[in-house]
């Protein structure tokens, strides 16, 4: 009993506190996504820049572009699958290497994909 307490307490403490990336769940099937997404090489192609956090608490805007790839489906917001060629994409998709310069760059985009992310 004591361990089931200490697990609702981290789920309170995992999604109710200052944690600022949202889970994202790769899927393998594309018809089980959420969103299609393509990683483009080039800033100036993206429709977002995203970036990919390490721990589920990093980050510190809550834009939702800052994106934590767990493990769990049940535990993610969105799910996405990579495709193999950007015209495949809903999304065009740049890493960025620090979480402040996570921004969306599409603003149809980012209407359409609001609820998403």
């Amino acid at each position: 009993m004591k361990t089931f307490w200490w697990w609702v307490l981290g789920l309170v403490l995992f999604w109710g506190g200052e944690a600022s990336a949202i889970n994202v769940y790769e899927v393998k099937v594309q018809s089980y996504a959420d969103v299609k997404v393509y990683v483009v090489d080039q800033e100036g192609l993206a429709d977002v820049k995203v970036y990919n956090s390490k721990s589920a608490s990093d980050g510190k805007n809550d834009s939702g572009l800052i994106w934590y790839f767990t493990t769990f489906r049940s535990y993610a917001k969105t799910r996405i699958y990579f495709v193999q060629y950007p015209f495949q994409a809903d999304l065009l998709v740049y890493y960025v290497d620090r979480d402040f310069k996570a921004v969306w760059v599409n603003q149809t985009k980012k209407v359409q994909f609001e609820d998403k992310f």
